[in-house]
């Protein structure tokens, strides 16, 4: 039970602007397919990384009521990360993910989520491409 994505990076096919869309539908439907238990290994744009750890950081979520929504913090585990140089020119980045036993949010729930998750890390001053962060629920980040 794996699955293997190459994501738009947003340079040749759409925008990064566009990513902040399509990766939390691709995600809540990779989680919809992908058993628990299951692995994910995605590969995608280091540009796109501060959005990655925004939709896959845990606790991010500041209110009650969305506590009770399905994210994709709670569908996915990050096993690894790592950042590399790919053909000499792009910098990437891997995620393995492990599917959990949480339920997969739908489509409009994981946006809701991750816009959520991406204004938090706006918040911490954690959202600006480069920025490392400094919370330990974090500690999957370097490397």
């Amino acid at each position: 039970n794996k699955l293997f994505a190459d994501l738009p990076f947003g340079k040749q096919f759409g925008s990064l602007g566009n990513n902040e869309a399509l990766y939390p539908a691709a995600l809540a439907e990779f989680a919809r397919v992908v058993l628990p238990g299951g692995l994910a290994v995605l590969l995608t744009s280091r540009e796109n990384e501060r959005f990655m750890r925004a939709i896959l950081a845990p606790g991010l979520r500041p209110s009650a009521e969305e506590e009770q929504c399905a994210s994709l913090s709670d569908a996915w585990a990050v096993e690894h990360r790592r950042s590399f140089r790919l053909f000499c020119k792009t910098d990437a980045c891997i995620y393995m993910l492990r599917r959990t036993i949480a339920p997969a949010p739908g489509p409009r729930e994981a946006a809701a989520s991750a816009k959520v998750a991406l204004a938090a890390l706006m918040s911490l001053g954690c959202a600006k491409p480069g920025a490392r962060m400094q919370r330990s629920s974090f500690a999957w980040l370097p490397g």
